[in-house]
Formats: structure tokens, C-alpha cells, sequence
């Protein structure tokens, strides 16, 4: 065997031995992430039941925002927390400010 065809197997091996670590590597980055991502979704599921309403009401606060504070333009979202203020029997600090929204809704 030459030299030149000795080193190309060498190096050729090396390659693949690299790129087998570097696959390893990532798989064990995304599994890391994935953890992170569920661990995530689960602080945001106990701090829901902490404090439920609170994503209806930060979407009437977006939606008002977004429109110039209107809120004949965020019926759809103001609903939506009447509805969810609703299930949880008003037991929620955001449910303070639906009736006030819903006595500008016009019927």
C-alpha cells in the first residue's frame, strides 16, 4: 500500500469518526433542548393553574394595543376570557375587569 492510499484511509476514518461525534453531539444537544422545552411547558402549566385567565387577559392586552385600545375591535378575546373567568368560577384576579369590558359591548 502507498503512503498517499495509507493517509487517505487514516484521514478517511478520521472524517467518519468525527462526524459520528459531532452527530452525538447534537443528538444530545436536541435532547437537552427537548428536556429544557418540557420542563418549560410544565412551569408554564403550574403557574396556569396559579393564576388562570392570565393568557386571556395578556391576549385582550395585546388585542387593545394593537387597536388603538378599541375594544369593539376584541370582542373574539374579551370573550374568551368571559368564558374562561366563567369556568373557573371568577376565581382569578384577571376576571375583575371583564364586566367592565363586557358593559361596552353593544347588544
Amino acid at each position: 500500500m502507498t503512503e498517499a492510499a495509507h493517509l487517505g484511509r487514516s484521514v478517511g476514518r478520521s472524517l467518519a469518526e468525527t462526524s459520528i461525534n459531532i452527530r452525538n453531539r447534537r443528538s444530545c444537544h436536541f435532547r437537552r433542548s427537548n428536556a429544557l422545552k418540557r420542563e418549560r411547558k410544565r412551569e408554564m402549566a403550574r403557574q396556569e393553574s396559579k393564576e388562570p385567565c392570565k393568557k386571556e387577559a395578556c391576549n385582550i392586552q395585546a388585542c387593545l394595543s394593537k387597536n388603538n385600545f378599541l375594544p369593539q375591535k376584541c370582542w373574539k378575546v374579551i370573550e374568551q376570557l368571559q368564558a374562561c373567568c366563567e369556568k373557573c368560577t371568577y376565581n382569578s384576579t384577571h376576571c375583575a375587569s371583564v364586566s367592565g369590558l363586557l358593559k361596552q359591548k353593544p347588544k
